[in-house]
């Protein structure tokens, strides 16, 4: 979605510390004067000195699949862990739907040419 549009891109690259906060749901959990330096922080992990842009779509995949599926799991696997043993896995295995057909987003997109 984003880098479907350069102006979408663009609007990232300028404005990061105001986007990041709502596209990567951290605005509600953090102390409002602390949200710019958690963006940097993301922002600097994630892309160093790069532009967001079709040369970092990976760099982009990863932090939104961070974001949206590992820090998830991992906050249900410590609260599951208060009570029980947990075991997580990391599933790599490739099937024939995926995010990627849901956003209809080309699959080789993040594949490495």
């Amino acid at each position: 979605m984003i880098l479907n549009s350069t102006d979408v891109t663009e609007e990232f690259n300028r404005n990061w510390s105001k986007l990041a906060p709502f596209a990567l749901s951290y605005e509600e959990k953090s102390a409002k004067n602390s949200t710019h330096n958690i963006g940097n922080s993301i922002r600097d992990f994630y892309f160093g000195n790069e532009p967001i842009d079709l040369s970092t779509r990976e760099n982009l995949t990863n932090m939104f699949s961070d974001r949206n599926f590992y820090q998830c799991n991992r906050e249900g696997a410590l609260l599951h862990a208060k009570f029980s043993p947990v075991y997580l896995y990391y599933f790599t295995q490739e099937g024939d739907m995926s995010w990627l057909d849901y956003f209809q987003i080309p699959k080789d997109l993040g594949k490495y040419k």
